[in-house]
């Protein structure tokens, strides 16, 4: 691998600017004084995504949110069936099956929730995707503690997958409505 010295100076923080987003971008660093260099030392860290319908997008799934609301738009198999459909949806997690898939059940989703939802007031349903032609399972829920402002919105629908830059966000993401 070849290094581009992109840095070097005095200061103990360093800005990065116009880089990919959602992207991992590796690095190495060393520091320097009187006593002489410190071996490299190689890591990597992972730029956010840019918003889209103020939601972004993780494995087989996109999502979206209002101040009040969160829709996820989870990918399935082109002939799945509503009998074929199971959501378990509790406040801090949602599990998707098929069970129509072949001859056992198939886990399609499953995953925490960033923060809490009324999990008595969630909604899915099977919808046609117009972009793919295909289908998706599509869950709308409303959020405990509704977002007030943009530093309050969820980073991701689910713990452990891709953050959004918040700062990104439109401005009337408070006003949004989700449509099923």
């Amino acid at each position: 691998t070849t290094w581009d010295r992109i840095y070097r100076g005095t200061g103990f923080t360093f800005d990065f600017k116009d880089l990919a987003a959602a992207k991992k971008h590796p690095f190495r660093l060393r520091t320097v004084n009187m006593k002489g260099a410190s071996e490299w030392v190689l890591g990597s860290f992972e730029t956010r995504q840019v918003p889209v319908d103020n939601g972004g997008s993780g494995p087989n799934y996109t999502w979206q949110q209002t101040g009040t609301h969160i829709k996820l738009l989870i990918d399935c198999r082109e002939t799945m069936q509503n009998k074929d459909l199971f959501v378990e949806c509790k406040a801090s997690s949602i599990k998707v099956l098929d069970k129509g898939a072949a001859e056992n059940e198939q886990l399609i989703f499953e995953g925490d929730f960033t923060a809490g939802i009324k999990a008595d007031e969630a909604a899915w349903a099977l919808a046609g995707d117009k972009h793919t032609g295909g289908q998706r399972v599509v869950m709308v829920a409303e959020k405990q503690k509704p977002t007030e402002s943009k530093a309050q919105h969820w980073r991701s629908a689910i713990k452990g997958h891709p953050l959004l830059d918040p700062r990104t966000l439109a401005t009337n993401v408070i006003l949004g409505k989700l449509d099923m």
